[in-house]
């Protein structure tokens, strides 16, 4: 199979998996937003508001959750597309964090937000994981085809008789 060729296996299901969530967090804040940010106790009192969440975290979270599902689809990007989703859940889960140390506790519905940021945090290790697992086998298999199919370059030592160290003279010639 060549790296270009659609794959199947535990990257690409992670993958699509976060996508799943991506998009399906986009679509939500992009016809819903006011009803989502009540959620999270922010206020759409404005239409810029709205316009705001619908486009930044409707739009930007459906087109990530595209980005990856492309990504599921080729080998030689499911790393990149790994990448950019657990750097992307660990910059939110980051941030999160740090904004909580500077405002205090916002009530338990951070939590939540959390345990989903943190969830996609261990699918997205785990699918790079698994991608260095299989390309680590693969190179091992490789490496091991190689060693069967190549010719033998070396011969087994065989038994040979001790060498002589004196000739006998024939004393019938002379040197």
């Amino acid at each position: 199979m060549s790296d270009s060729e659609p794959t199947s296996g535990t990257p690409r299901a992670v993958l699509l998996a976060l996508s799943a969530g991506f998009v399906a967090f986009g679509v939500a804040f992009l016809l819903a937003p006011a009803k989502l940010a009540a959620y999270a106790d922010v206020s759409t009192t404005s239409r810029l508001g709205l316009i705001e969440l619908r486009a930044f975290y409707g739009g930007i979270e459906i087109g990530l959750g595209v980005f990856l599902a492309v990504t599921a689809m080729r080998r030689e990007w499911q790393i990149p597309g790994l990448l950019c989703a657990l750097l992307s859940l660990l910059g939110v889960f980051g941030a999160r964090i740090y904004a909580m140390t500077v405002e205090g506790w916002p009530g338990a519905t951070v939590l939540v937000l959390l345990a989903i940021e943190l969830a996609g945090l261990v699918l997205a290790g785990f699918g790079l994981m698994r991608i260095r697992e299989v390309s680590a086998a693969a190179s091992a298999a490789r490496v091991g085809d190689d060693l069967l199919s190549r010719p033998e370059k070396t011969k087994l030592i065989e038994k040979t008789q001790p060498l002589q160290r004196t000739l006998p003279l024939d004393k019938s010639k002379r040197i």
